[in-house]
């Protein structure tokens, strides 16, 4: 069943079966322990990231590593972007920053 007749944990439930890139399905129950690993780290990263499920998919275990690495690297770049200009609109207006600095002091 689907989700949508009611079935609760149908995605936990229901047959696993995953593409392998060749035109044919595994079943999960009959891949290696660290398949299923790498399978499972693949979807808590796409998904916690929020980089979203979209129409390309990786189908091999190794286009999945590459996902990660890359969704993980965006991650960061992404990051350190956002430091960055949040540094750089701090140093907009330095007497507002001075001024806001010297206030502080007297508050403490």
């Amino acid at each position: 069943g689907t989700m949508a007749e009611g079935s609760v944990g149908d995605w936990t439930m229901g047959p696993k079966e995953v593409a392998t890139g060749k035109g044919e399905m595994l079943v999960t129950s009959e891949m290696e322990p660290w398949e299923q690993y790498l399978m499972s780290l693949y979807w808590a990263t796409t998904t916690l990231t929020t980089t979203g499920w979209g129409d390309v998919t990786p189908l091999t275990t190794w286009t999945m590593v590459l996902c990660i690495t890359v969704i993980v690297e965006g991650g960061f770049v992404f990051s350190y972007m956002v430091g960055n200009m949040s540094s750089l609109i701090a140093k907009i207006d330095p007497r507002a920053s001075k001024h806001k600095e010297k206030m502080q002091q007297w508050d403490a």
